[in-house]
């Protein structure tokens, strides 16, 4: 695995991949700049939206789901309806309409050829790895 740095401008941007949870998070040294809200307090019902590059629509296409409930044995997916997921989606934001808030991060399609929707990956469960391997760093310093 190769590290990267990526500097943008008089800034320095570190990635932290996290292998088990298919998600990167990125740190950067800016102050005054836009970020997104996560919250995971999706409820059965909620809207939601998305935005991805599939393999039908490359050029990027809007997706908008309804939240059906938290599964898996830690609760760590949300399980969506009625939109459908297609290949180039994964790792796409799930917008929640009703928060405004980014409750997770998409990770597959429950059916590639129908509007089943799909499942996200709670961003709580990606930042618990990140955290989990950060603190293992600092400790062994």
């Amino acid at each position: 695995m190769a590290i990267l740095c990526v500097k943008i401008g008089d800034f320095m941007v570190f990635p932290t991949v996290i292998v088990e949870s298919d998600l990167a998070l990125l740190r950067v040294d800016l102050v005054a700049h836009p970020a997104v809200f996560l919250d995971s307090e999706a409820q059965p019902g909620d809207s939601c939206y998305c935005y991805g590059y599939s393999d039908e629509y490359p050029g990027g296409d809007p997706a908008t789901l309804t939240c059906e409930g938290w599964s898996g044995e830690q609760h760590e997916h949300l399980k969506l309806k009625m939109g459908q997921i297609r290949p180039g989606f994964s790792g796409a934001p799930l917008l929640n309409l009703r928060t405004g808030m980014v409750c997770g991060i998409m990770q597959r399609t429950r059916d590639r050829s129908t509007d089943l929707g799909g499942r996200i990956l709670d961003h709580e469960g990606g930042t618990y790895c990140c955290t989990r391997r950060l603190r293992v760093k600092r400790e062994s310093l």
